[in-house]
């Protein structure tokens, strides 16, 4: 039996028990996962958008139907877990899709509970090459849930996953000490709520051999991190020393992993921004490779950097509040900011929006993705150091890029974007930084790395990028 903490990231739980004798060490897995909470709010505010309600017709970006599948890898003809959650009550399935193929369901199974929930086992259809792939879940009331699988090939040795895939974003601060343990912080507890707010909370990384395998040993390290980002694996270094921050320069940070024959073994990823780290959406890719054969598998880390809200010091900014010297007159250098994480998804996919630098305490006045206004429960407030974030899904939009506004009653306001994909993509394109630091005539500026995705289960062939608009005299290499 598990307790699971309320602030626990839904998403797999995966545990490992150890079992030790005099002659014998054997290792017991047990995995379970975390439903995420899919209301949001009373159902007052809820029942609102049903059928007489005073929102009858609108979106509701707050009612998010999930699905998660146990285990995240498998081969063909292996039995997996469906547990659908957040639908609405007594709902027929439309439609259950393996990544390209169409699984029929048997007639009288086909029904939610009349909690929204719904549950099966399946086996995963054979034909499929080793990859991704999504399992799409539809209902006739148009209500969608998806998640990803690894299918693994006959060649494939091992499979990563990974939990949470999506962290929280952390902050820029032009104060980072030297040694991060000068703060008080616990640096080796990744969810210590006294760790500053430009370390990420950990991500797990799960390195399991398939059935009858030898995976050997399997490094993971990444292929690129951002100007000023740096990262680490596992919590200590063999001698209990904490494990030193690392960016790519010279080589990325890396461990390796013993897993050998059926084999399983997993590690921790922690992220921290630097005081010239970029503001924006961090993309991470973890890159496995074993020495036991040819596979190479990337598993994509995304989290977000907030940037410094305050350039001055809190004497001045602390001057246009209250009885201040400037109370009542505007700030210019306190500027608000807003992270989406992912930065891309279909309609009805969950999202989190986090804005920071907004006034504490006031309301949201406003909250848009694209041409949908969200409609929020009264009361809603930023907290007193004007932060705010929430889930929610994503409206019914057409592909494409769309604005995400969020605004306070104070008329502070921030914009992101999101890249809302159709029925007809076959990839999105990511840009890490997407803004590069200023240079002067003859001075060469920091990379950024472009990376092209293909969609789960799709077929992106190759990918051509092109430069258009330079102007005279600015040249660029890849």
């Amino acid at each position: 039996m598990m307790s699971l903490l309320q602030l626990h990231h839904p998403g797999p739980v995966f545990v490992d028990i150890k079992v030790k004798s005099n002659d014998q060490t054997q290792i017991l897995s047990v995995d379970t996962s975390v439903m995420p909470k899919n209301d949001f709010f009373q159902s007052d505010f809820k029942e609102m958008f049903d059928a007489g309600g005073a929102m009858a017709g609108q979106f509701n970006a707050f009612s998010i139907a999930s699905l998660i599948v146990t285990p995240q890898s498998a081969a063909a003809g292996d039995q997996i877990s469906l547990t659908a959650s957040g639908f609405n009550p007594s709902a027929t399935i439309d439609a259950l899709y393996f990544g390209p193929k169409l699984l029929p369901l048997p007639s009288g199974a086909d029904t939610f509970d009349s909690n929204g929930m719904f549950t099966t086992k399946l086996a995963i259809p054979s034909g499929l090459s080793s990859g991704h792939y999504p399992v799409d879940l539809c209902t006739t009331d148009g209500m969608c849930a998806f998640f990803e699988i690894f299918v693994a090939g006959e060649d494939d040795l091992f499979t990563v996953t990974t939990s949470p895939q999506f962290l929280p974003p952390i902050h820029v601060d032009d104060n980072i000490p030297a040694v991060v343990t000068d703060t008080g912080a616990d640096v080796n507890n990744y969810t210590d709520s006294s760790l500053p707010d430009y370390i990420t909370i950990n991500s797990t990384l799960s390195v399991k051999a398939m059935s009858g395998k030898n995976a050997g040993n399997v490094t993971l390290t990444f292929d690129y991190l951002p100007s000023d980002i740096t990262a680490r694996f596992n919590k200590t270094l063999s001698d209990g020393n904490p494990t030193p921050w690392q960016g790519c320069d010279p080589t990325c940070p890396a461990v390796t992993l013993s897993v050998g024959t059926g084999g399983k073994n997993s590690t921790n990823v922690m992220f921290k921004a630097g005081s010239s780290a970029f503001p924006g959406p961090l993309f991470a890719d973890v890159i496995a490779t074993s020495d036991q054969g040819t596979q190479s598998m990337f598993v994509p880390l995304d989290s977000g950097i907030m940037p410094n809200n305050d350039f001055f010091e809190s004497d001045f900014t602390n001057a246009f509040g209250g009885v201040g010297e400037f109370a009542g007159m505007e700030n210019l250098f306190k500027i608000s900011s807003m992270n989406v994480i992912p930065s891309s998804g279909a309609p009805g996919d969950s999202i989190k929006i986090s804005g920071s630098g907004f006034t504490g305490g006031a309301g949201i006045d406003l909250l848009r993705v694209g041409s949908e206004t969200i409609t929020l429960p009264s009361g809603i407030t930023f907290d007193s150091n004007g932060a705010y974030s929430v889930d929610l899904a994503i409206p019914t939009l057409s592909s494409g890029f769309w604005d995400v506004e969020l605004c306070d009653t104070s008329f502070i306001c921030a914009f992101s974007e999101i890249y809302v994909t159709g029925s007809s993509d076959l990839f999105t394109v990511t840009a890490n930084p997407q803004y590069l630091e200023s240079a002067f005539p003859g001075v060469t500026t920091n990379s950024s790395k472009i990376t092209v995705k293909a969609l789960s289960g799709t077929n992106a062939g190759n990918a051509t990028l092109t430069i258009f608009g330079l102007p005279p005299g600015i040249t660029s290499n890849g």
